[in-house]
C-alpha cells in the first residue's frame, strides 16, 4: 500500500515536466572540470598534489599499498604525499574503519601510520559507519569526486570515473562535510580489529622484494581536454543521491546511459526507492529515450555478478531496456550516470540498499556540455569492449 502512494506520487509529480529540479542540492557551482578516469587518475592526483600549497585533505574508503611489491602503485601516492609534507602542506586523512571490513580497515591503518611518520594527521571514521567516498580537497580550491579508491587494481585495471574539479563554492561545501566526518572520527582501530597481529604480520614482509605478476588488462580511456570542460556542478553526498537521480531519469528528453558496477534487487517493499527506480527505468524507452545500462560482470566475483545483477538486467530488458554485463575481465567499478548530452551523476555510490540509505557517499552532478561529450566517448568505450554475453560457465543456477 505505501508503495503504490510513493509511486503515484513519482508518477503525478513527473506528469508536468518543467525540467529537473535541483533546488533541494547544494549548488549550482561554478566550475572547470578535469576527467581523470582510468590510468588518467593517478598522474592527475600527483600533478595536483605537486601543485597543493597549504593543504591536502582525504576522506577515502580504501588506501592501500604493498610494501612487498616493486613498483607498486600505491608507493606512488605516498612518495607525492610525502612531498607534499616535504613543502609543508598540511595532509589530513579520515580513512573508513568499518567493522564489517576488518581487513580493509587495517589495510587502510597501515597507509595511515606510514604517512603519518612525515607529519600526516589521520583519522578512522566510526566502526559502524562505512565511509564509501572518495573525495579529496586541495588548498579550498580543488575537489576530486569519483569511483577510484588507493588500490592497486583501481589505479592499475579498473574501469573508473573520476574528475578533479575547479570550484571554490564545491571545495567549500565538501571542507564542510570532511569536518563532520572528522568530529565523529578518532585517532585510532578499536582494539579488537587485531592491529598488533597484523602489523607483525605486514613487518614479516620484506621491502620490494617482489616482482608482481604481469599487469592485468587496462582500457586506455580518451583523452581528455588539457584545459578542462566549464559548467556548472552540485554536491550530492549520501541520501541527496536519491533526490538528484530521481530528478534526472524523470526528466531525461533523449538519453539515459549507465556505466555501474552494482546494481541489485531487493524484495517487494524492503526497500522503497528500488521500487522508485524500476518505475523510473523502465518508464523510459516508453517516453522515447534511448536507455542502456552497463554493468560489471568480472569474474572475480562470480556469485555477485549473477545473483545481484541477473536479476536487474533481466527485470528491465522486457521494458525496451538495453542493459548487460561489461567485459569480464576488466572490473568496471565506476558508477556513471549520463544524461541527455549534458548531465553527469557520478561518485561513489553504486544502486544498493548499503549505499542508498547508510553509507557515507561522495557524488557530484555537473551540467556540462563538454564534459558529458567526454564521458559519452568513454562510456562507448566500455560498451566496444563489452561481450555479447558472459561465459557459460558464470551460469550458477
Amino acid at each position: 500500500m505505501f508503495s503504490a502512494i510513493i509511486l503515484g506520487i513519482v508518477l503525478f509529480s513527473t506528469s508536468f515536466d518543467s525540467g529537473p529540479d535541483f533546488s533541494k542540492l547544494a549548488g549550482p557551482y561554478e566550475a572547470t572540470i578535469y576527467p581523470i578516469p582510468n590510468r588518467y587518475y593517478l598522474p592527475g592526483i600527483k600533478t595536483l598534489f605537486k601543485k597543493a600549497k597549504k593543504e591536502i585533505r582525504v576522506l577515502i574508503f580504501t588506501a592501500r599499498y604493498y610494501r612487498e611489491y616493486k613498483g607498486d602503485v600505491g608507493k606512488e601516492l605516498l612518495a607525492s604525499l610525502k612531498d607534499a609534507l616535504s613543502r609543508g602542506v598540511k595532509v589530513e586523512l579520515i580513512l573508513d574503519a568499518s567493522d564489517w571490513n576488518k581487513s580493509n580497515s587495517l589495510h587502510n591503518k597501515l597507509f595511515g601510520e606510514e604517512i603519518k611518520k612525515y607529519g600526516a594527521e589521520v583519522w578512522y571514521d566510526p566502526p559502524d559507519v562505512t565511509s564509501h567516498d572518495k573525495v579529496i580537497v586541495v588548498d579550498s580550491q580543488y575537489v576530486v569526486v569519483g569511483s577510484t579508491n588507493w588500490s592497486f587494481y583501481a589505479l592499475a585495471a579498473n574501469n573508473e570515473a573520476s574528475v578533479i574539479i575547479k570550484s571554490k563554492g564545491l571545495a567549500d561545501y565538501y571542507l564542510k562535510y570532511l569536518d563532520e566526518v572528522k568530529r565523529v572520527s578518532t585517532k585510532d582501530l578499536p582494539s579488537y580489529y587485531g592491529w598488533d597481529k597484523f602489523y607483525k604480520r605486514e613487518m614479516k614482509k620484506i621491502p620490494n622484494s617482489k616482482e608482481g605478476s604481469a599487469m592485468p588488462r587496462s582500457l586506455t580511456a580518451p583523452i581528455p581536454d588539457i584545459d578542462g570542460y566549464k559548467g556548472v556542478v552540485y554536491a550530492v553526498p549520501n541520501r541527496n543521491y536519491t533526490i538528484a537521480l530521481h530528478e534526472l531519469l524523470t526528466h531525461a528528453k533523449d538519453s539515459v546511459l549507465v556505466a555501474m558496477l552494482s546494481a541489485r534487487t531487493y524484495k517487494r517493499d524492503t526497500f522503497i526507492f528500488n521500487e522508485v527506480l524500476f518505475n523510473d527505468l523502465k518508464h523510459l524507452p516508453q517516453k522515447g529515450v534511448y536507455t542502456e545500462l552497463i554493468l560489471d560482470g568480472s569474474n572475480y566475483n562470480r556469485v555477485n555478478t549473477v545473483q545481484n545483477k541477473e536479476g536487474f538486467i533481466d527485470y528491465l530488458k522486457p521494458y525496451g531496456v538495453n542493459a548487460h554485463f561489461d567485459a569480464y575481465d576488466i572490473t568496471t567499478h565506476a558508477k556513471l550516470i549520463l544524461v541527455d548530452e549534458k548531465y553527469l551523476l557520478f561518485g561513489s555510490t553504486n544502486w544498493t540498499l548499503p549505499a542508498f540509505e547508510w553509507n557515507d557517499e561522495g557524488n557530484v552532478l555537473i551540467i556540462s556540455e563538454g564534459a558529458s561529450s567526454y564521458f559519452r566517448k568513454y562510456f562507448h568505450l566500455i560498451k566496444k569492449d563489452a561481450p555479447k554475453k558472459l561465459p557459460s560457465w558464470y551460469r550458477t543456477n
